[in-house]
């Protein structure tokens, strides 16, 4: 398997790959809930598994490494992460064909999105701050923590 070199060191490269793949999600969701409701629902389950399994690494992984560098970021980035978690769980009990899906479907995207940029600007810039071996690290620790996050929020 060939990866893509990433300009942001360690686990920054790692978050950034899953946030494009996200987006790419949310996309492929985009009109999908209106003429096919089976695709529909296995995207949207294939987002919040990946968005569940993303804020539990970050939470284990770089938030610590945050805190020590921005609290207010920290504690913002924290909350964040649990509004997109009651989207989650609410979405997750909704029928696809509930009036009220798409729009909160797409109240999550927003929020994400949001998310995702601040990471990428605010969050990196304090974690940029590491040595590489500390990136690197916490790359190698992501990733191999990866599969067993992914069991526990499988449903």
């Amino acid at each position: 398997m060939v990866t893509k070199p990433f300009t942001n060191p360690g686990v920054l490269g790692v978050i950034k790959e899953e946030h494009e793949e996200v987006k790419g999600l949310f996309n492929d969701l985009t009109g999908v809930v209106e003429y096919d409701k089976n695709r529909a629902r296995a995207v949207i389950d294939e987002i919040l598994t990946n968005l569940e399994v993303h804020t539990k690494l970050e939470e284990d992984i770089v938030y610590p490494r945050l805190r020590e560098q921005d609290q207010r970021l920290f504690y913002e980035a924290k909350e964040e992460h649990h509004v997109a978690e009651v989207l989650i769980h609410e979405i997750r009990q909704m029928n696809v064909e509930d009036p009220a899906f798409s729009a909160k479907t797409q109240v999550l995207r927003t929020n994400v999105e949001h998310h995702m940029a601040e990471e990428e600007d605010d969050m990196f810039d304090r974690l940029k701050k590491l040595s590489n071996e500390t990136l690197d690290q916490m790359a190698v620790e992501w990733r191999s923590m990866k599969p067993q996050k992914m069991e526990m929020v499988k449903h």
